[in-house]
């Protein structure tokens, strides 16, 4: 428990800021039940694309549980005002990995359980699935089961991998979607387009050598 100090307020848990991110062989056992067609243990199909999809954006879950074929435009995401946290919207570019784990439906949203016409939503039951997953498959190895983790965790990830792969800060914020503060953040009106563009695909690059590691 964190200690209480006399005159400091108390703090809700969910307030506190969360530090968890997946390491390397996280990413990989993540990624391997993710791609287990022959598993005892059913989980829905669309949430595994979703959670990929959730690490090679880093994107937030509302903005890619939500979104739907029509938001891509010249190869990224469009995020809408409506549906931004900072209610400015914003662009993501897709790789081809991201664009992959999109699937290849064509219409309504594109996370779904029912072709497109409701965006998925069994996020409990589907996490609760893939955390039997990992643990059956780390049992198997005779190893310890995972530390807790949530969806979100998968963003603060994205972000440390994207400075691991030598993006620089002020780009990997971008790609995230928060307010850059001060006079750069009104003066400056550079969509950085290219420059996401590139942060990401460094990043996939980077998953992909942790994948298949030399």
């Amino acid at each position: 428990r964190t200690p209480i100090v006399p005159g400091m307020a108390r703090t809700k848990p969910h307030e506190r800021a969360r530090t968890r991110i997946l390491d390397d062989q996280e990413i990989r056992d993540l990624f391997a039940t993710l791609n287990d067609t022959d598993s005892k243990i059913d989980m829905p199909e669309p949430y595994g694309r979703l959670v990929k999809t959730l690490l090679y954006t880093a994107a937030r879950r509302a903005e890619i549980s939500n979104a739907k074929w029509s938001d891509l435009a010249n190869g990224a995401l469009v995020i809408g005002a409506e549906r931004d946290k900072v209610k400015l919207g914003r662009e993501i570019p897709l790789t081809a990995d991201a664009l992959d784990a999109l699937g290849n439906t064509t219409k309504g949203f594109i996370f779904s359980t029912t072709g497109g016409k409701q965006a998925f939503n069994g996020f409990s039951k589907a996490k609760t699935a893939l955390d039997q997953r990992l643990t059956a498959l780390r049992e198997k190895d005779a190893r310890e089961s995972m530390a807790p983790w949530v969806l979100h965790d998968l963003r603060r990830t994205a972000r440390s991998l994207m400075s691991r792969a030598g993006v620089e800060p002020d780009i990997a914020e971008r790609v995230l979607g928060h307010v850059i503060g001060g006079i750069r953040g009104i003066y400056d009106r550079h969509q950085y387009r290219n420059e996401k563009r590139q942060a990401l695909e460094a990043l996939a690059a980077l998953i992909g050598r942790i994948l298949n590691p030399p």
